[in-house]
């Protein structure tokens, strides 16, 4: 359906920050506004680019070895590999440009298959035990899926409180928490997590 989507209107929908939201699709690619403030984490796509375009305030993205500034109506394209670290001062609105396989919904991690049972028995060693280790923790899930020459891995983990996950990864809890050598094993770093309510259960 063709329709006329309203920036300004769309943006004052929601409140939540660093929560991309879908609002169109081109070809193999979704439209997404989010708004920011803060800092996010260091990370990069293995296999697709990325354009930020500013509606309003101000973003810095720290590359490696310069800072690009973008305000409102400038953009920038971050090609696939280069690691980049949003920041925003201030609220800032942001429109995206990102093919449907960039992920942004749970704790989800792809390795190469021949990696896969290397990577299941560093995830038991590092958060799945230290999520068990963790006050509040209630059970974790591990499951994984190998399609041809890729395993993809969702991580499920049950607490009481958000106080229990803020234990086990601190005040930014929406953000995916990391170890040193996952970078070693997956293809990307996905930047999030989300928190669901569990309404069902055995």
């Amino acid at each position: 359906m063709i329709r006329t989507v309203n920036l300004a209107q769309m943006f004052g929908s929601f409140s939540d920050f660093w929560k991309p939201k879908v609002v169109g699709d081109v070809n193999d690619a979704h439209v997404k506004l989010v708004k920011l403030k803060g800092e996010f984490v260091w990370h990069h796509h293995d296999r697709e680019d990325e354009l930020f375009l500013v509606v309003k305030g101000r973003l810095v993205l720290k590359l490696r070895d310069r800072d690009l500034v973008l305000g409102p109506g400038e953009f920038a394209i971050i090609p696939h590999g280069v690691e980049h670290l949003p920041v925003a001062e201030e609220e800032t609105h942001v429109l995206l440009l990102e093919p449907k396989s960039t992920l942004n919904t749970g704790w989800h991690g792809v390795t190469a298959t021949a990696k896969a049972d290397a990577y299941t028995g560093y995830l038991e060693r590092t958060g799945a035990s230290e999520c068990r280790a963790t006050p509040g923790n209630r059970g974790v899930y591990v499951l994984r899926r190998t399609q041809g020459d890729e395993t993809e891995f969702t991580f499920i983990s049950l607490w009481e409180s958000f106080d229990a996950i803020r234990r086990f990864a601190g005040d930014d809890f929406e953000k995916a928490h990391y170890y040193a050598e996952d970078s070693d094993y997956l293809l990307d770093l996905e930047p999030f997590v989300l928190h669901y309510d569990v309404v069902a259960a055995p």
